[in-house]
């Protein structure tokens, strides 16, 4: 017995041997581990960059080994541990199921999460302090910038009320003044020949600018009135915004005539719609163009159908013109910020509106601070603007603007934004 205790003890050994290297094998075996899962997610919604909790099992304590997509958007995870990954969101995620792979392993679904695309402001030229230099970026100056529009290839061209000056921006940010010894330029649009027409709001006409700077009197006569006529044998009163169809005819938000006017190119004047003022704080009229009104009409749009939408600022409200009838699109004759449809929205003395390829229209919501998007359903959603006057860049509700009042927006979606008491022009890139 005592000559086989060597053997026992080297058979003991050779026993604990095996079950040791058997657990590390078992622990660095992936076959071993904690099945991998997602179990759920701390938001199923969000704009970039929103922190999203995803809680599951099987995740590695070690980031970098951690795999996490958004409908195969690669996210950017920021802690990690066995059963917690804090991600953020990435651009453009779409909607789609969340994945998590682990060291180059399979993946596996969770929950579907909803990207909620958002704006994000920065700006394109101008700084808070007014000028009227040209320059690029912050370098130039303007003062109260109002309308704004926006041509074929990219360029910007504001009318900076306050200089009684056009400016041209290009993509770049670089700013030029066409033209000057305007008197108070409110509203702006370009045709396709590259001609620019603006409002002027005390003087009561409609200047040309054509493209190579030369500026004359288009229509109105100088003098305020309503008179219906061809070229300055018109008159109006106080006009603002001005927007073109693709005939080049002129639509014109004749503010404080209350009407819309529509001038052909042939500079001839007639009176579309609007029966005069509306007694505040009445809401103003619907119905045929001939009995309806407008509390004040002042920034104005046409889409490519031929529909005419007016933002009635003191009615806080979304106008349309279809064919002779007037309606409401959104709003209430009430005040407010509350997003929704069609009356359940409330705006703020909305002022410049803008439509996009697909129809949307964009608002500089002005006592708001905001810019809001209205779809052809009436559907109001606020895109940039925390509502507070002051100026911040960022995303979506972080950023601030200060009165903004002009709007316009390019060939490839982006809105540019007249930030009218910053000063500024500012540009919102849809993430």
């Amino acid at each position: 017995m005592k000559r086989n205790l060597p053997h026992i003890l080297i058979t003991i050994v050779a026993a604990v041997s095996i079950l040791i290297t058997s657990c590390s094998k078992k622990k660095s075996d992936p076959s071993s581990a904690t099945a991998l899962a997602i179990t759920s997610l701390s938001v199923s919604q969000g704009v970039l960059n929103t922190q999203v909790l995803i809680t599951g099992t099987g995740f590695s304590d070690d980031k970098t080994l951690d795999k996490v997509t958004f409908n195969g958007k690669a996210a950017t995870v920021s802690v990690a541990s066995t059963t917690q990954l804090l991600v953020l969101v990435p651009t453009a995620a779409g909607t789609g199921p969340v994945s998590v792979s682990v060291s180059g392993g399979a993946a596996v679904n969770g929950p579907v999460f909803t990207y909620i695309v958002s704006g994000v402001v920065s700006t394109l030229a101008g700084r808070i302090t007014p000028g009227s230099a040209d320059g690029t970026g912050s370098a130039a100056g303007f003062n109260d910038p109002r309308g704004l529009v926006t041509d074929a290839t990219g360029n910007i061209y504001v009318a900076d009320h306050g200089n009684g000056s056009v400016r041209k921006i290009t993509p770049a940010g670089v700013v030029t003044t066409l033209a000057t010894n305007l008197k108070s330029p409110s509203g702006i649009v370009v045709d396709a020949a590259g001609n620019l027409y603006v409002t002027e709001l005390s003087t009561h006409v409609i200047y040309k600018i054509t493209a190579t700077g030369t500026v004359s009197i288009f229509a109105g006569s100088g003098t305020l009135g309503s008179a219906d006529g061809t070229g300055t044998a018109a008159s109006f009163f106080g006009p603002q915004g001005i927007a073109i169809d693709a005939a080049g005819n002129l639509y014109v938000a004749d503010t404080e005539n209350y009407k819309i006017r529509k001038i052909t190119p042939a500079g001839v004047v007639t009176t579309i719609a609007g029966a005069g003022q509306v007694n505040l704080p009445n809401a103003p009229l619907n119905g045929s163009t001939s009995v309806a009104t407008f509390t004040y009409p002042l920034g104005i749009a046409v889409d490519a159908t031929g529909n005419i939408y007016v933002s009635d600022t003191f009615a806080y409200m979304i106008r349309k013109i279809s064919g002779t009838t007037v309606s409401t699109l959104a709003g209430s004759n009430v005040g407010g910020a509350a997003n929704g449809t069609g009356a359940a929205a409330s705006f703020n003395d909305p002022a410049g509106i803008a439509i996009d390829a697909s129809g949307n229209i964009f608002v500089a919501d002005a006592d708001n601070n905001q810019i809001r998007k209205v779809t052809a359903a009436g559907v109001v959603t606020t895109i940039a603007g925390n509502g507070t006057a002051t100026y911040v860049e960022g995303q979506g509700a972080i950023a601030a603007f200060n009165f903004p009042q002009g709007v316009a927006v390019d060939a490839a979606g982006n809105i540019y934004v007249a930030d009218t008491s910053n000063n500024a022009i500012r540009k919102i890139v849809f993430q």
